[in-house]
């Protein structure tokens, strides 16, 4: 059972995690990395130069045919595949009813996982019953339903340590999120 703190510092790590990689990047996600990893002693999260963490980035998560982990929700969850399906409308439509919206500045949509973590993120800042209420909702609708299947993904198809590794604890942290929430 963590904290909401501790929660929150792990969710800021995982949101990074799925970003396009640069130098500036690399830099705010060892900061990241720092705050948290004590709570993973056995866990050797390795980060590679920005360079190579870019290219598998593109390799495993860039949309098209070929690309063998999209990042978005309804790749998961609809039979043909397909963006923004009802699983992305609803997101947004929770995003706009909470008062928040994805940054101009970044150009996915919101079923992205690093737009969904962070919708989680802000549940967590807000607190109190009903956020928190809203936290286990969002989980059991939408993160539990394709973040799991997305992560085994990752962990078959990438080829550098740190994307297996951070799935395997996103995938673990997100379990342990619904089951803490539900008893709240």
């Amino acid at each position: 059972m963590s904290t909401r703190q501790e929660s929150v510092d792990l969710l800021n790590f995982f949101i990074l995690a799925f970003l396009r990689p640069t130098k500036e990047w690399l830099a705010e996600l060892r900061e990241s990395w720092e705050k948290i990893q004590d709570r993973f002693p056995l866990t050797k999260v390795e980060m590679e130069d920005a360079s190579i963490m870019n290219q598998e980035y593109t390799r495993l998560f860039r949309f098209g045919k070929e690309v063998p982990c999209p990042p978005y929700e309804s790749v998961y969850r609809t039979e043909d595949r397909t963006l923004m399906s009802q699983y992305a409308v609803d997101v947004e439509n929770r995003m706009r009813s909470f008062g928040v919206e994805v940054s101009e500045e970044f150009k996915e949509p919101p079923e992205h996982i690093s737009v969904e973590l962070e919708v989680l993120k802000y549940l967590y800042l807000v607190g109190g019953e009903g956020a928190l209420e809203e936290a286990r909702s969002f989980i059991e609708d939408h993160l539990i339903r394709w973040v799991p299947q997305f992560c085994d993904c990752v962990i078959k198809n990438s080829r550098i340590s740190f994307y297996r590794e951070v799935c395997v604890l996103l995938r673990e942290f997100l379990e342990n999120e619904l089951k803490d929430l539900r008893t709240v």
